[in-house]
């Protein structure tokens, strides 16, 4: 019995010890995945390559609409104190910009939308309107003429480029053209990570990020571009997910038509560095990129405060008899706000040497799959049939309009 109680606590002791070695493999196994794949991750071609992962992703639409309805608005304000800019800044400061684009994909048309302000008060405005299938585009200018003006697209666009552009604003993609894209995004991924070796990288500890570094001559990285487009040009599985292959094709090789000339800039050194933070997470904090040679250097840098403001500036460096000097700085910040749901904000905000300060505020609004109301083109005149009353009548218009008033002056003097 004694034997027996010896037996059985043997064998415990045995299984005690049998799960604690798996429980230390499975540890080393875990630390020395662990190890490794941090290693990989955190190595700085896979962080420059990840950044270009997520940015070619983006290049995908996601879904396909009904209608979209979007606008942009744009105004500046320029602060100076240099005489020379100073007219030019007042009416700058006064004015605005604002552009509309309602596109209807079901019944497959367009309206452009645009409106140039002064001193609150509209200089001028209007709309640009056409539908597929038809070979006009009608124009509309508010206070100028009671009706549309009807243009001939084959009298405007002999090269027939107005014509293909049009007709592409109403080509969404597909499901089968998502995947092809994907696929196409795949194989352009993988070229890249191919042609990048690890020999053009670095990496260092700067205060509390990682600096991963890519360092090339201009020459260089136009040698690399190159033959990833012509490995391109000759991947048939990439061509394929193209619906112009030929067209694809040919773009390629201008391409590297244009990057095999040489040029007196080929000898620069590029350095671009990405400074990230985070344990696994490689989150972006910071983006430096330097041109520059044994005596001159220009940096720009761009710092991300959080997802919604960054500051920047641009430094030029040169240097003459061992000294080197700032020879111009510029710096600035950009901010992006929420207005509503549909709506963003964003304010560039830099000093210019000379000039002084500018700010440029950009508001974009996008509705998707709004009501879109029809365009009556019917009373329209053809251009080319105005007769003397019409343009009596357009002149006289004219004239009474707050751009014609505000212009006038100043071409009295040429």
């Amino acid at each position: 019995m004694e034997n027996l109680n010896e037996e059985k606590t043997a064998q415990k002791k045995s299984k005690a010890w049998l799960w604690a070695i798996i429980v230390i493999v499975i540890i080393i196994a875990i630390l020395v995945g662990g190890y490794f794949y941090y290693t990989k991750t955190t190595s700085a071609s896979y962080i420059f390559t990840s950044q270009i992962d997520k940015a070619m992703d983006g290049l995908v639409e996601e879904e396909a609409y009904n209608t979209l309805n979007s606008t942009v608005s744009l105004s500046a304000n320029i602060e100076t104190e240099n005489e020379e800019y100073a007219e030019l800044a007042e009416y700058i400061n006064d004015g605005k910009i604002t552009l509309n684009v309602q596109t209807d994909y079901q019944q497959k048309t367009e309206l452009l939308g645009f409106d140039v302000d002064y001193q609150d008060e509209s200089l001028i405005a209007g709309n640009v309107y056409y539908a597929d299938g038809d070979n006009n585009i009608y124009l509309y200018v508010n206070d100028l003429f009671d009706k549309y003006f009807k243009m001939s697209i084959d009298d405007i666009d002999e090269s027939g480029e107005l014509t293909e552009l049009l007709k592409q604003s109403f080509v969404q993609a597909t499901e089968t053209d998502k995947a092809n894209m994907d696929k196409a995004n795949s194989i352009i991924k993988s070229e890249i990570k191919d042609k990048l070796k690890e020999e053009y990288f670095s990496q260092e500890k700067v205060d509390d990020t990682k600096k991963s570094t890519l360092n090339l001559t201009i020459g260089e990285l136009k040698n690399i571009i190159c033959e990833i487009s012509t490995d391109l040009q000759n991947n048939e599985e990439f061509l394929k997910c193209y619906q112009n292959p030929t067209e694809i094709k040919d773009t390629l090789e201008s391409l590297n038509t244009s990057l095999m000339e040489k040029t007196e800039y080929d000898y620069l050194n590029t350095d671009i560095a990405i400074y990230t933070k985070g344990f696994l997470s490689n989150n972006v904090v910071k983006l430096e990129i330097s041109v520059y040679d044994d005596t001159d250097a220009v940096t720009f840098v761009v710092n991300k405060q959080d997802d919604k403001n960054y500051d920047f500036y641009l430094n030029i460096q040169k240097t003459e008899n061992g000294m080197t000097a700032n020879v111009e700085t510029l710096n600035g910040t950009l901010k992006i706000e929420d207005v509503n749901e549909n709506t963003k904000k964003c304010v560039f905000n830099v000093d210019v040497p000379d000039l002084g300060n500018v700010t440029v505020t950009m508001e974009t609004s996008t509705i998707i799959n709004g009501v879109i109301e029809p365009v009556d083109t019917k009373n329209s005149v053809d251009v080319n049939s105005l007769t003397d009353n019409d343009y009596m009548t357009i002149y006289t218009n004219l004239q009474s309009m707050r751009l014609y008033q505000l212009l006038a002056p100043m071409m009295i003097g040429y």
